[in-house]
């Protein structure tokens, strides 16, 4: 049987595995909406000043191309992250919880607990944060305005 302090250092390790994880991946999500928002940028831009560059047909297809890549980074990609994210964050509360990072008298009498509850949802459906939601928005936006500058430069 492992003693009390030996299951403490284990879960403490375990957590912050947890967190490193969490940090991973918000990383890589930051890095493809950036770089995926410039690029659209760039393509936007050069879209503008070529005008007549493409012919009706071609900005159909041009486009469907452009969808077909949001589909695939967002569905595919982008989505794979979410779930690993979420994960990761369930069992990160689960960890805190059983290190007692929820409970209130926990560390010190008469205070409230270290975590505010609102925590506890980190990873469902009911959790406050919004990361991945916003970087949606953004890219619709991106993928949106590259869309709108071949329409207009037809």
């Amino acid at each position: 049987m492992i003693d009390k302090n030996k299951k403490i250092d284990i879960l403490i390790s375990a957590l912050q595995e947890r967190y490193n994880a969490q940090h991973i991946i918000r990383k890589r999500v930051e890095d493809i909406g950036l770089w995926t928002l410039g690029i659209l940028s760039v393509a936007a831009g050069w879209v503008l000043t070529h005008e007549g560059f493409f012919s009706c047909e071609n900005s159909f297809v041009f486009i469907g191309f452009i969808v077909l890549c949001y589909i695939v980074l967002k569905y595919l990609y982008l989505n794979d992250l979410n779930k690993g994210f979420r994960s990761q964050q369930k069992t990160a509360v689960k960890i805190e919880r059983l290190l007692g990072f929820y409970d209130p008298n926990f560390f010190k009498e008469e205070t409230d607990s270290l975590y505010p509850e609102e925590w506890l949802s980190a990873g469902t459906d009911e959790g406050e944060g919004k990361f991945f939601q916003t970087t949606y928005y953004l890219l619709y936006l991106g993928f949106g305005i590259l869309i709108f500058s071949i329409i207009f430069s037809i």
